[in-house]
């Protein structure tokens, strides 16, 4: 697959496909954010009127151009290139080598001598390599803080078979399939290479920054969509001529024919913007840097062959430059053949230079920087790509904790010699048992199917396994290797312990010298450390690691993160537990663990937690003695700061302030409404809208952090007091995850509004600071994650006391009367402005005095070109008001448009908003004038349920509302909220008794129908499906068991005229009926009413399991505790009714107990129940379980912390098995950074 454009961007996570490029649905895929993947769009199809150019001969058809006049005192050359290793593309001229070797200097896109520094240094490109560990995930912090992960056959056997991530992409770009269609590496390398052989100075056309900050803004959408219906229609025309693009394309360039590659550049780039940016703007940057270039050099230029052709290509540009570019002469001959030959058989001699690893464990010689990148879990890898002889140069150290496992030297030999046959590539030429510094191991050579020979040597030291590795192309690994591999050098070992102190800072221990091994970056999110060490002198094994969140939403309690954590470690280890106790060390929380393996080896743990940093010590001896002089080695020390602080200023979030690195891209959020994707114009709609930003500042060297958070607020959001805002915030920041407010600073410089927090909560040491600044119409936020013993540390102090809002912010402030610019905009703004206005009035700040105001706004005639939807919710905005004015507007409009219902009830939804007598009132003489009416059920349910939240007031719409009992669609809403009105007491009987024979003959009504379905079901468990009105019983004050809706209001209403015959016999009839649920339901009304109720009655439900917590529930609030069996009501009984009751479970499902365990969870303790049930028709069982009970067995909880069910029963495992991992996940329940099931998937946690 041929790719023209950016050598760069070659490197991709995906790619679109033909078929799917021209689909008329591409227009739909660009609104995607598509970073961080980096799609290369193949660039084909055409004018169909320029198709027949591909068999024309044109004299300028060359992919080779000279450049000459302009001054120069030589001529220089524009090579366009293709960026693969395909034959296709090595169609070379003799002019092409000639272009080359008469040349001063070689340019490409990007220098190959410095290009993986580059990458390395790149944010961009360094989140896409997982260099800078943001493919770590905060959802596996208690898992992976501390993960000794044990060495598995597929992570060894995957650094031998497979090449580091980078290697074929920098070095070769070989395709799967096509190895016998390759050249040795791509075109732009082998000019690379072939002017390098020939001592020729290289340079860049451009930097990778310019090119990735392009990259970027070329996914953003269009303006306007381009035709993809038409496209597609053109290239089915293509199709029509026997040759798919591609094939077009492959012909173009293999006769250098840039005009029809030009043409299908231009009509099938995905997007105008991928054009401007890839294309037309990079072409400029090149352009610019080769003038500058030529003004000094010959140069011989290469890059991609859709940056040549076309008025605004590079040929055009350089011609507008005054200098002269003419195609060269495609002549091809043997000569040019031999020149490519001679060029890649060429070896350019290397100079070596020594390398260190990071922790100075060992050193070598290599021929550039082998930076040390993509670590994956405990291990590390060292990579340096030789670009000019195409050869590679890797180092992997892979902790294999074998002195916690009891797998010595020779075990890891055998067990790693077993995997060479299946996992070195190609056929192993020849393998050396050989011993360096003691260390025993491997020198393998192989040569793979390519005829390309690689070496290994691999080393097993007590801590670790080291995979030297070198490829190359032929047999430049046999002549070169041993200078690599014979370099090794570890350092001295030694006998005597010696303090280690953290490179990063923090904290210092004492730790034996003789075998050592540090690795201070785990991984880059975590700002993780780990340093292990053996003593020589007995085989004690020593370990420290260091982990850190920076979580600026939650606080969890110390106790439970440090056995939590500590039981993770032991599990990966499948070490036991034999005792545990809780220390402080130096005044931070921690704990001593003691463990043992099944062979009774016992190794020792420490755990500490200082603020946002975990820290571990493990130790195992031969004697299984606590390492008392190594645990008490540890102490805490001051970060060190090696670089200065600097001011930085964000043009973005508009502040400065002073800090040691800038943010990376990674870090930063752009949350709401200018996501990625929107175009310029979407961008302007919506810029009224609040603007929600983020970024973490992070120190490289310590690990520290601090989190900005940026709001612009909505153009019309306003507030009349500076303490609502910080109420409001307050509120936002604490209700979520149950912070304390353990300090609270307020105060205000000139413009300048400040909030400083100190947020806490129980049991815990770790704080986060938050200092919130206002800043006209904008709210900046930082946090940082503190611990209450020693403050913030010096990072986040300078940080927060530095930072300064810019002075370049216009926001008006969220003082200012913004309603006054509503009403303005309304009044004579643009079309643009009115409609960013009416999709506002959420959010406007209105009161008394801008009635006048929006009463105008509302009749005056432009308001009648609005839609429905944005009348009514102008309408809304006089729920703010409280003058009776305000309601007679209303009132007076709701009878101008009387054939408006959308309006009417928008109307009817205000004035119940106000919550005032006179809109009460207002409300229903509305209501009883002139009706509304409408299919849309929700809008009746919204409008009564705003009634039932004021019942107070609710009660003076009696009896007026009564009259809309006679249509249908009230008739439920009104006899409902009658009844809670009685059933509350805060209406009295004469209130609703002329109503009384209504009542009685809609109840008659409904008994026949329960009567009906009944007959039909006959069943006791009797829930009316057919009608679906009954719900569950919460125990609210006015709620009960199972009931029919508009029966139970009914029945409610009824209850205080039960002496009177009609009334008597209605409930006689509900205790003939087999419906039980209704039966209980009627009991409790009549209790409630002080009507008797036989005692059989609640002893028949307390025996039932299926009703007995309700009827225990009932009874207790109905204060008939004396006619409460109590040999019916324990524990297990009442667990049983509560996943019986919750579930619907029937006779016909068995249910079996179990048992009941003893647990606790955040904030509660007691025991959980278990049961098993089998289904009806279902042949297995599935697992029930409720809890808390109290934790004394003599008490009784009717309530349910929790109940679960629907997950069957792992015949593979024991029950008692599959019991323990529902007590771990009950443990776990509200710790919100741990991930727990319940029936439905998981809970909705942050899983850390």
């Amino acid at each position: 697959m041929a790719f023209f454009s950016c050598d760069c961007v070659f490197f991709a996570k995906n790619h679109v496909g033909l078929e799917r490029m021209f689909s008329p649905k591409t227009s739909e895929m660009r609104k995607y954010n598509y970073r961080p993947m980096v799609f290369i769009f193949l660039l084909f199809a055409g004018i169909i009127n320029t198709l027949h150019l591909y068999a024309q001969k044109n004299d300028e058809n060359s992919l080779l151009w000279e450049i000459s006049g302009n001054g120069l005192k030589k001529p220089s050359y524009l090579y366009g290139t293709m960026h693969v290793s395909n034959k296709l593309a090595f169609h070379l001229t003799d002019t092409f080598f000639l272009g080359i070797k008469n040349c001063d200097l070689v340019a490409l896109e990007i220098n190959p001598d410095n290009w993986f520094k580059e990458m390395t240094e790149s944010d961009y490109m360094s989140e896409m390599l997982g260099i800078d560990g943001t493919n770590f995930q905060y959802g596996g912090f208690y898992n992976t803080a501390f993960e000794l992960k044990l060495l598995q056959n597929a992570d060894f056997a995957s650094v031998l078979a497979t090449d580091h991530s980078l290697t074929n992409y920098l070095l070769y770009r070989f395709g799967s399939m096509d190895g016998n269609f390759e050249e040795n590496t791509y075109l732009d390398l082998f000019i690379y290479q072939t002017g390098k052989k020939q001592n020729k100075k290289i340079a860049a056309l451009e930097r990778m920054d310019q090119m990735l900050k392009l990259l970027e803004k070329s996914y953003l959408p269009d303006e306007n969509d381009v035709n993809y219906y038409e496209q597609n229609d053109m290239y089915e025309k293509i199709m029509e001529t026997g040759k798919t693009p591609q094939e077009l394309m492959e012909e173009a360039y293999r006769n250098g024919d840039l005009k029809l590659l030009d043409s299908i550049s231009n009509m099938m780039n995905p997007s105008k913007n991928f054009h401007k940016y890839m294309i037309v703007e990079r072409n400029k940057i090149m352009a610019h840097t080769l003038d500058s270039l030529l003004k000094t050099y010959s140069v011989f230029a290469g890059c991609g062959a859709a940056h040549l052709p076309g008025k605004e290509g590079i040929i055009e540009i350089l011609r507008s430059k005054g200098y002269t570019v003419r195609p060269t002469q495609r002549t091809f001959s043997k000569k040019a053949d031999q020149l490519k030959e001679k060029s890649e058989k060429t070896v350019f001699p290397l100079s070596y230079s020594r390398q260190f690893s990071s922790d100075s464990l060992f050193s070598l010689n290599a021929p550039g920087e082998m930076l040390e990148n993509g670590s994956f879990g405990n291990n590390t890898e060292y990579f340096y790509p030789e670009m000019v002889n195409g050869s590679s140069f890797v180092v992997s150290r892979i902790n294999h904790y074998g002195k916690l496992t009891g797998q010595d030297e020779n075990y890891l030999m055998k067990r790693i010699d077993s995997l060479f046959y299946e996992n070195i590539p190609g056929k192993v030429i020849s393998k050396k048992t050989i011993n360096k510094n003691g260390y025993p191991g491997y020198d393998i050579l192989n040569k793979t199917r390519r005829g390309d020979y690689q070496r290994f040597n691999i080393l097993i030291t007590p801590l670790e396994i080291i995979v030297m590795k070198m490829g190359g192309i032929g047999d430049f690994v046999k002549t070169e290797g041993d200078k690599y591999f014979n370099s090794l050098k570890f350092e001295k070992k030694s006998s005597d312990w010696k303090s280690c102190t953290s490179r990063k800072g923090g904290f210092t221990i004492s730790m034996p010298s003789g075998v050592f091994k540090s690795l201070d970056h785990l991984d880059r999110t975590s700002s993780g450390e780990l340093y292990q060490a053996v003593d020589e002198k007995d085989g004690s094994y020593y370990l420290v690691m260091k982990a850190s969140l920076h979580d600026f939403e939650y606080i969890e309690e110390d106790t439970f993160e440090l056995n939590y954590i500590t039981s993770q470690v032991l599990k990966e280890l499948k070490y036991n537990k034999k005792g545990s106790a809780l220390l402080s060390v130096q005044g931070y929380p921690a704990i001593d663990v003691e463990a043992a393996d099944k062979s009774g080896n016992t190794i020792f743990l420490r755990m500490i937690i200082k603020g946002a940093d975990y820290y571990l010590l493990c130790c195992k001896r031969p004697e299984n003695k606590k390492p008392e002089e190594f645990l008490k080695s540890f102490a805490f020390s001051g970060y060190k700061y090696e670089k200065k602080f600097e001011e930085y200023r964000d043009t973005t979030m508009f502040f400065t302030v002073k800090t040691i690195d800038p943010p990376s891209e990674s870090s930063s959020q752009n949350l709401y409404p200018y996501s990625y994707g929107l175009t310029e114009k979407e961008k302007q709609e919506m810029s009224h809208m609040s603007n929600y930003l983020t970024k973490n500042f992070k120190c490289s060297q310590t690990g520290e952090e601090v989190r900005i958070e940026y709001l612009k607020f909505h153009k019309y959001q306003s507030y009349d007091l500076i303490d609502s805002l910080w109420s409001e915030n307050i509120m936002q920041i604490t209700f979520a995850n149950g912070l304390i407010v353990k300090e609270k600073k307020i105060s205000q410089v000139d413009s300048l509004y400040t909030l400083e927090l100190l947020l806490t909560d129980t049991n815990s040491t770790r704080a986060i600071r938050e200092k919130l600044i206002l800043n006209r119409g904008v709210l900046y936020c930082m946090s940082a994650c503190i611990d209450t013993i020693s403050g913030m540390g010096n990072y986040a102090g300078t940080f927060f006391n530095t930072f300064a809002p810019a002075d370049t912010i216009i926001e008006k402030s969220v003082f200012s009367d913004k309603a006054r610019f509503f009403f303005e905009a309304l009044k004579n703004g643009d079309s643009l402005t009115v409609k960013q206005a009416l999709n506002s009035v959420d959010f406007v700040n209105i009161s008394d005095k801008h009635f006048k105001s929006l009463s105008e706004s509302i009749r005056d005639k432009k308001a009648y070109k609005y839609t429905l939807s944005e009348r009514a919710g102008l309408i809304s905005l006089f729920s703010s008001l409280k003058t009776p004015e305000s309601v007679k507007f209303l009132e007076d409009y709701y009878n101008e448009i009387e054939d408006t219902t959308t309006l009417q009830i928008a109307i009817l939804n205000t004035l119940t908003s106000q919550k005032t007598i006179e809109s009460t009132r207002a409300f229903i003489r509305c209501m009883v004038k002139n009706t509304p009416f409408t299919n849309n059920t929700y809008e009746f349910t919204t409008l009564f349920y705003s009634l039932s939240d004021s019942l107070e007031l609710t009660k003076a719409l009696f009896p007026d509302i009564m009259q809309l009992t006679q249509y249908y669609e009230y008739k439920g809403f009104v006899y409902d909220l009658l009844s809670t009105l009685a059933d509350s007491g805060l209406i009295s009987i004469k209130n609703y008794e002329p109503y009384k024979e209504a009542i009685i003959k809609e109840a008659r009504i409904e008994l026949k129908k329960q009567q009906s379905d009944n007959e039909e079901t006959e069943t006791e468990y009797s829930y009316n499906a057919k009608y679906n009105d009954y719900y569950y019983y919460t125990g609210s004050e006015s709620g009960y068991f199972y009931a029919s809706y508009p029966f139970m209001d009914y029945l409610i209403l009824l209850a205080p005229f039960y002496s009177e015959p009609q009334v008597k016999k209605i409930f006689d009839k509900i205790f003939r009926i087999k419906n039980d649920e209704l039966k209980f339901a009627a009991s409790v009304v009549m209790a409630k009413n002080q009507i008797p109720v036989n005692d059989t009655v609640w002893s028949y439900y307390l025996k039932k399991d299926n009703f007995r917590v309700t009827a225990y529930k009932e009874m207790k609030k109905l204060k008939l505790e004396s006619k409460i069996d109590n040999s019916l009501i324990t524990q297990e009984n009442i667990a049983k009714s509560i996943v019986l009751s919750s579930f619907n479970l029937t006779p016909k499902d068995t249910i079996v107990f179990l048992g009941k365990r003893e647990t606790s969870s955040k904030g509660k303790k007691g025991n959980v129940y278990f049961f098993k049930t089998k289904f009806e028709a279902d042949k297995f069982w599935t697992l029930l379980y409720t809890g808390f009970q109290p934790s004394d067995t003599t008490q009784i909880s009717a309530e349910s912390d929790f109940e679960y069910t629907y997950d069957r029963l792992n015949q593979l495992k024991s029950v008692e098995e599959q019991i323990d991992e529902k007590i771990e996940e009950i443990y776990l329940l509200g710790r919100q950074r741990v991930s727990t099931y319940n029936n439905y998937g998981y809970y909705p946690y942050y899983g850390y």
